[in-house]
């Protein structure tokens, strides 16, 4: 995968510093706090991990803030915020910082739009010293933060959506990440509640014989077979078995964990047989020959006690296994 799937999500002010985006309706330490944890709730389903910077009512100076952004491993952040002005504006914001080009600012934007929000503006901001006016861009490295203001609380208009809207709002911005960064297909709320065990993606069972894949490069691990609720990630060249093959391209492995299967390649097994007699090396190497199998056989000892080790994978292993115990030859795997 190119992107660690990992997200920041900071709820900004709490605390003592309740937001001057507060009104009679709601604090905006609060209301963020609510849009964060929406939107942690939909990265997790995706599959994407998600450090927020606070989860309760905390108060965070700049340093703190920006130092468990800096500390979460992610290569993105969220900065939730409510506007306010002097009334009369309103609209929804987003800001990028002058590092970057304000493609993914202007996305997010427009994906509020489609949800209701009025489109203010995107933009990025330098202070006198040339750098970024704004300490979540100006302190967190490499971290690409986006700065989401919802709208002008107040503003009544602007105030009454967010009251309304803020779950759609928090659902938009998580989808346009999961779509838009990560490169994944959503899945939305309602489709894994109608899932239960009997209309799960089935899963075609071979846990007799176990096939040894190798990871090809990071890839996140799941509790379900459509790849939902994430569990743990695979790191490059893990060597595992897999016990069932899903009818979308994944792969199941022990421990529940299911993965997609074009993150992973097949390896050889070496299995070793018992002790031959003359006529089971000749039926041996006529059914290697008449199935065509993909293997390195190697016939060990002449005469007495003579066995075979073949190295073969996928497939023509399983096939290989069931043929030797439907013979009821003694086998082992390596």
């Amino acid at each position: 995968m190119s992107i660690e799937e990992i997200i920041c999500i900071d709820p900004g002010h709490g605390g003592k510093d309740h937001g001057g985006g507060s009104n009679d309706q709601f604090k905006e330490k609060e209301m963020v706090l609510q849009i964060s944890k929406e939107q942690k709730k939909h990265f997790e389903r995706n599959g994407i991990t998600v450090v927020l910077t606070r989860s309760n009512d905390e108060y965070l100076d700049s340093y703190e803030r920006t130092l468990r952004v800096k500390r979460s491993q992610a290569n993105y952040c969220i900065s939730n915020h409510i506007n306010a002005f002097n009334g009369k504006a309103n609209g929804a914001e987003t800001i990028h910082s002058i590092a970057t080009n304000g493609k993914l600012a202007e996305g997010i934007l427009k994906t509020l739009v489609n949800e209701g929000a009025s489109y203010r503006r995107f933009f990025s901001k330098s202070g006198k010293s040339g750098k970024d006016y704004y300490f979540m861009h100006r302190m967190t490295g490499h971290v690409k933060t986006i700065i989401v203001e919802y709208g002008f609380a107040d503003n009544k208009e602007d105030t009454d959506k967010i009251i309304n809207d803020w779950k759609k709002y928090a659902e938009a911005v998580a989808r346009y990440y999961i779509e838009n960064v990560f490169d994944k297909t959503y899945i939305p709320e309602k489709e894994i509640a109608s899932h239960n065990v009997k209309n799960l993606p089935k899963v075609r069972s071979f846990s007799k014989y176990p096939r040894l894949v190798k990871i090809t490069e990071d890839v996140n691990a799941y509790e379900h077979p459509n790849l939902s609720k994430y569990s743990k990630m695979l790191r490059e060249g893990t060597k595992l078995k897999v016990y069932g093959e899903g009818e979308n391209g994944v792969w199941a492995a022990g421990g529940g964990l299911f993965f997609s299967k074009k993150y992973a390649v097949e390896i050889p097994q070496t299995i070793r047989t018992g002790g031959l007699t003359s006529s089971n090396v000749d039926e041996m190497e006529n059914y290697f020959r008449k199935n065509n199998l993909e293997a390195s056989v190697q016939f060990v000892g002449e005469g007495k006690n003579p066995h075979v080790l073949a190295k073969i994978k996928g497939g023509d292993y399983e096939k290989f296994c069931k043929w030797l115990d439907e013979n009821n030859w003694w086998y082992k795997v390596m």
